[in-house]
């Protein structure tokens, strides 16, 4: 149970430092920018 914790943990926390990564570098003024960062948002929640 740990170890499969331990995996998950991993991959959300990574997940999540790319998401912001990529937020961090988007030009807001951009629409198609919006929506990537949107398509990849909910990407991981359905993950």
């Amino acid at each position: 149970m740990r170890v499969k914790l331990y995996r998950e943990h991993k991959y959300v926390s990574f997940a999540l430092s790319e998401l912001e990564r990529l937020t961090a570098k988007t030009d807001f003024t951009d629409d198609a920018a919006i929506t990537h960062i949107k398509a990849n948002g909910n990407a991981l929640v359905k993950c």
